[in-house]
């Protein structure tokens, strides 16, 4: 995760340990580790409501392929894409 080789952890260890009372340090580490949970939590739980919201922006994309007018009547909408491809048929139309 962070990437981190033996000898940087020893020298964090060391540093922690003359920084920090010995006895204050298990507290400190499960604060320490209670923190990177709850952030890994955090970072799951947003993944999955990112996921729910891409999901959700597929099936109304696809549901607003048509849409009825105020009139009732039946209308064909168009994204990007359709008016690019339709854009690109016309150039090819012209140069012949």
């Amino acid at each position: 995760m962070f990437d981190l080789s033996l000898a940087e952890v020893v020298i964090i260890a060391v540093v922690a340990l003359i920084v920090i009372r010995p006895e204050d340090l298990p507290v400190i580490m499960r604060s320490i580790g209670k923190f990177f949970k709850k952030m890994k939590k955090m970072g799951r739980e947003f993944t999955e409501m990112f996921d729910d919201i891409s999901s959700d922006v597929g099936d109304i994309k696809q549901g607003v392929k048509e849409i009825i007018d105020l009139d009732g009547n039946v209308q064909k909408t168009y994204d990007i894409s359709d008016i690019a491809e339709f854009t690109d048929k016309g150039k090819k139309g012209d140069d012949d």
